[in-house]
């Protein structure tokens, strides 16, 4: 809810359930009814040491935003690695045995240029 309101630029209070209750006594323990939903909504009016979304809290944001999509890289760059070993395996075995690396430049340049063993024993 607070990545959709700081998305979306919507103001918002954000408040701890525990001082919530503490500060409304009258809530129920789970916060669906419609009455609860008027009091949360009547506390973040009168609450006067509020969150609401600032420059730090904008700067925490882009944070995680930033940290989820390097985290989405990162995903996406291994699964990339093993389609790599994946196509490799079956048009190039033994490719990986040759090299320490076999994500090294010279290994997926020799891989593209022969993309088979048998054009390398061709070649010979």
């Amino acid at each position: 809810m607070v990545r959709f309101c700081q998305t979306n630029k919507v103001n918002f209070v954000e408040i701890n359930p525990l001082e919530a209750k503490f500060k409304t006594s009258s809530l129920q323990s789970w916060k669906t009814d419609k009455s609860d939903a008027h009091k949360l909504a009547m506390l973040a009016t009168n609450i006067e040491n509020h969150r609401s979304s600032n420059i730090s809290d904008d700067i925490y944001f882009e944070l995680r935003e930033r940290a989820r999509f390097h985290l989405e890289m990162q995903s996406e760059q291994t699964r990339l690695k093993v389609e790599i070993v994946e196509a490799l395996h079956q048009t190039f075995p033994g490719l990986e045995k040759l090299f320490k690396n076999r994500y090294s430049i010279i290994a997926l340049n020799i891989a593209e240029q022969f993309p088979h063993p048998e054009i390398v024993k061709n070649k010979i």
